[in-house]
């Protein structure tokens, strides 16, 4: 019996219920998983900055009884191979649709949180015949471009690690959270300084890309978000034509991780809306 290598996996080995393996993007070995269900609707979820796809691993793990799930580690993250100078606004997009026809996805329900909400933004203005429909948690509007002179850059080129345990802290500020947070500090410190800072400086203000998403949309953002305001998912909502604000009381910026069954809940509710 012949086994598929995980960099070039027969599709029909893998089939279309769950599996995980490596999908060559140029020069980047971009690494994906996925799980749940064939003939469920299907969901391609996208980290933030520094998150591999185990940033909405629990939500998954919900959703993947009806759902097909689909994660991937976008360039400087998790398990993906790529260089930091390969990183930027546009390849990022780019590698989401390289992923959805690795997994043979034609249309889907695309989401992102946090910086990974401008990357999904960008995604469903450019190919809006792919996106069935758009979720953006707790994302960014970005009030200018960030640089390599930004004080969040030079923080993580002298101390990588406080930087990283800084940020997990802010992300998941509740104290009782402990395990939690110490898991997000491990996801995040998987990228290198370069990586981090390409990141950083690859993201854009999605403002521009708003009124061309034609998905209907479900902003869900936490009311005391120490990293993204409130106000920001106030805007990302306000700007797309058909989009639902849901706002969930905490401070925490990643509530896939610490309220995955709220968000679940949310999606399955919006979802049905939208499917009728």
């Amino acid at each position: 019996m012949t086994v598929p290598s995980p960099l070039h996996p027969d599709r029909s080995a893998r089939g279309l219920e769950g599996g995980a393996f490596y999908a060559p993007a140029g020069d980047a070995q971009l690494w994906t998983v996925a799980f749940g269900p064939g003939d469920g609707p299907t969901l391609v979820a996208v980290a933030g900055w520094t998150g591999s796809w185990e940033v909405w691993a629990w939500t998954f793990g919900i959703l993947s009884a009806r759902w097909r799930v689909v994660g991937f580690d976008h360039r400087g993250t998790g398990a993906t191979i790529s260089s930091a100078a390969s990183i930027s606004h546009d390849r990022l997009v780019d590698d989401i649709f390289v992923v959805l026809d690795a997994h043979g996805i034609d249309r889907c329900v695309l989401a992102g949180e946090s910086a990974g909400a401008g990357v999904v933004i960008s995604a469903a203005a450019r190919h809006p015949e792919r996106v069935a429909g758009l979720i953006l948690v707790d994302g960014f509007i970005l009030a200018s471009p960030r640089g390599e002179d930004d004080p969040f850059p030079r923080s993580l080129r002298s101390d990588f690690a406080g930087t990283i345990e800084q940020f997990a802290n802010a992300c998941v500020p509740d104290p009782d959270d402990g395990a939690l947070r110490h898991w997000g500090q491990l996801i995040v410190q998987r990228s290198t300084p370069e990586h981090a800072i390409a990141l950083w400086s690859a993201a854009v203000d999605p403002r521009d890309d708003l009124p061309r998403v034609r998905a209907p949309t479900l902003v869900i953002h936490c009311d005391g978000d120490r990293l993204s305001p409130l106000d920001n998912g106030r805007a990302l909502a306000a700007g797309i034509p058909n989009a639902t604000l849901q706002v969930l009381v905490g401070s925490e910026h990643v509530p896939t991780l610490t309220r995955l069954g709220e968000i679940a809940a949310l999606i399955e509710e919006w979802y049905a809306s939208i499917a009728d």
